[in-house]
């Protein structure tokens, strides 16, 4: 596993130790004259992050349930992983949980969790085109943990926010729901690949709705997040500067932590590919990084976007990112019951865990993190430690293969690594007052797990 990376940087050279999160400034023309390993013998020996890597994530973790609560969606989203929302089976699995199966869930999880579960999740497709059923499942979820005396979960919601009405705005207040939104910059970009169904194609703009119900949750204090996904539309427009303008042009439904994520699809309308968009799309996610870093640098920040700056952090903090708890500590409940690691898997029997009308298992012994961080090319990569972009399911989803990596992925995360990485020698060799209150500002503002 390759440990030592060199980092170019203007005055100097950056070297990062990805097995300790040591970070070094080397004076460029002494570099030039000493190979690789000369330069890492002559550093000191380091000790390796902490070995939890080897540890299950559901030793440690609270388990957490996602309800595929719709296999149909409102919404034609041409680079929909989902197949605008169907899953491809809609005509042979239900379009939509029924209540029995959400009741046997939660008597299954609380029988089986009694330290309780860290957040219930509604997700589709749409889930809100079932929101009756998902009203009642949220009040049997508080029923049901209270005589239990079991501390209630978080409860969230993922939608595209177009059935977003007065009485599902007054159900998740009273509630307390976590929503998340979807938004993909700007209205002329976003507005291109993320579409109403049928008439309502050309009609409707997903973005003035989006807009509309992000202004309702600030208004009423509901928590929510937005999602971004770039695509080849983004590398098109692309030009140096254009990110603040597409931020300042989103403007206040981004006052809140998002997202951001290069789109996986083999729609060419959509799709990244080739060196010319990738070269475009790694200059995008530097530019984002220092965007972001300069929010993070202000006294009272208003917009926050965690993922260009946790690697900072976790290297700060002396920790390894997870990969995600899909099959661990987090499971997807399907319409018709069946258990899976997560949404990605669950046309693929292959990977069936069992179902909440008999019984199913966790994934006791898998860890995610260590396959990640051994899988090739990962083993070579500067980011993995750091990596928030490996997503195993949709992997094997679009390429046959767990262990296949997403080049569209690679190449902005590693991009937003490299910068954090650079900010981090420039924070540490300023050593003011400035930079203190900069570091522990980002300590207070991400919360890093191990």
């Amino acid at each position: 596993m390759k440990e030592f990376f060199v980092i170019p940087s203007e005055n100097y050279d950056i070297v990062y130790h990805s097995s300790s999160h040591k970070v070094y400034k080397l004076n460029s023309s002494a570099r030039m004259k000493l190979q690789d390993e000369a330069v890492f013998a002559a550093l000191p020996a380091q000790p390796t992050l902490p070995e939890l890597l080897e540890m299950p994530m559901n030793e440690h973790k609270k388990p957490s349930i996602n309800f595929m609560s719709s296999r149909t969606c409102n919404l034609g989203c041409k680079y929909c992983f989902a197949g605008e929302g169907e899953y491809s089976s809609s005509e042979i699995k239900p379009k939509f949980i029924a209540p029995d199966i959400y009741a046997k869930t939660l008597d299954s999880m609380i029988a089986k969790y009694p330290q309780g579960l860290e957040y219930i999740s509604f997700f589709g497709g749409e889930p809100l085109l079932d929101f009756k059923t998902i009203k009642e499942t949220v009040l049997l979820t508080e029923n049901k943990f209270e005589q239990a005396g079991i501390p209630l979960p978080r409860i969230c919601i993922s939608t595209n926010g177009m059935l977003f009405r007065e009485p599902v705005l007054e159900f998740v207040k009273e509630h307390r729901i976590e929503v998340g939104l979807s938004l993909d910059g700007p209205k002329a970009l976003n507005d291109l690949g993320r579409t109403c169904k049928g008439k309502d194609k050309n009609r409707i703009s997903v973005y003035d709705q989006v807009l509309q119900v992000a202004a309702q949750l600030r208004e009423h204090q509901i928590d929510y997040k937005v999602q971004i996904t770039l695509n080849k539309h983004h590398i098109n427009a692309y030009r140096e500067g254009i990110v603040k303008e597409w931020f300042d042009e989103m403007g206040d439904v981004i006052k809140t932590n998002i997202t951001v994520c290069p789109v996986t699809t083999d729609d060419p309308e959509f799709q990244i590919s080739g060196e010319r968009d990738y070269a475009i799309l790694d200059l995008m996610a530097r530019e984002m990084v220092h965007y972001y870093y300069k929010e993070y640098s202000k006294d009272h920040p208003e917009r926050l976007a965690s993922i260009f700056v946790s690697p900072m952090v976790f290297i700060l903090n002396g920790k390894v990112a997870r990969s995600c708890a899909a099959g661990e500590s987090m499971v997807l409940v399907d319409t018709d019951g069946a258990v899976y690691p997560c949404q990605m898997y669950c046309n693929n029997d292959e990977y069936l865990l069992g179902s909440v009308q008999t019984d199913y298992q966790m994934l006791t012994t898998n860890n995610n993190t260590y396959k990640r961080i051994h899988n090739d090319p990962c083993s070579e990569c500067i980011a993995q430690n750091l990596c928030a972009m490996w997503c195993k399911g949709l992997q094997l989803m679009t390429h046959g293969e767990e262990s296949h990596v997403l080049p569209e992925r690679c190449v902005f995360q590693k991009a937003v690594v490299e910068e954090n990485i650079k900010l981090l020698a420039q924070i540490k060799t300023q050593k003011d007052s400035t930079s203190s209150k900069l570091i522990g500002k980002l300590y207070e503002s991400l919360k890093v797990r191990s």
